[in-house]
């Protein structure tokens, strides 16, 4: 009877200890097949955060307009751009302006040549050979003015002609001075000491008169190519 009892125990026992084991693995098995809880990172928050704002992007400005609350709208102005093409025209045309203004106000046209040293020619007579009234200053070249006055005054044996802003030209002159008064054929002329003859322009009892026949031949000037062929 006793052995019976103590069987009887023993399987109890173990079949306790069966149970207890089967719950223990169910209990592992279901630890193990339970999803892993999702895990938050902000690496794209960062990422979208530095990154760097297009240049070339339109700006967007909001104006706030007097209408009703149902009509609010937000309007978008462009941004102007300048290229090289518009940076081009607009000096094209500051300076078409400023030759255009050059060659047409009156503030930078000449009146009339400043006349200095002249003894024997006349300001009047110089002036109508120059021919600088109302020529715009600009258009003006003192080398050109000089050769012109000597070519047609022989009696000039120096020419400075000087231009300056806004309308003056300025004309210093040396003339020659008579010492011999020629007299051929019913005329006379003047002669100056280096030889030159040039139209005489009154009397003058100083000068030393000649009497003749034929004219001498005289000799061109090497120095001076602009200066006459002298008559002695």
């Amino acid at each position: 009877m006793s052995e019976k009892q103590d069987l009887t125990r023993a399987e109890h026992v173990r079949l306790r200890r069966e149970q207890e084991s089967t719950k223990r693995m169910e209990r592992i098995v279901k630890q193990a097949t339970r999803p892993a809880p999702a895990v938050k990172t902000r690496a794209k928050q960062n990422s979208a955060a530095k990154r760097k704002p297009v240049q070339n992007a339109r700006r967007r400005y909001q104006i706030a307009m007097p209408v009703a609350r149902d009509e609010i709208r937000s309007f978008s102005i462009p941004r102007p751009r300048f290229g090289m093409r518009a940076i081009s025209f607009v000096i094209a045309a500051i300076l078409g302006t400023l030759l255009y203004l050059a060659y047409n106000l009156p503030y930078f046209r000449v009146i009339q040549a400043q006349i200095t040293g002249n003894q024997i020619l006349s300001s009047e007579e110089l002036n109508a050979v120059v021919n600088v009234s109302g020529q715009p200053i600009f258009t003006l070249k003192p080398a050109d003015l000089e050769t012109r006055l000597r070519l047609n005054y022989p009696e000039l044996v120096f020419v400075d002609v000087t231009v300056s802003l806004p309308n003056l030209v300025s004309v210093k002159v040396v003339e020659r001075h008579p010492v011999v008064r020629w007299e051929q054929g019913g005329s006379y002329t003047w002669i100056s000491e280096d030889g030159i003859a040039f139209r005489p322009r009154g009397e003058i009892a100083e000068l030393i008169s000649v009497a003749a026949v034929s004219g001498p031949n005289g000799a061109a000037s090497v120095s001076d190519p602009l200066n006459p062929v002298p008559f002695i």
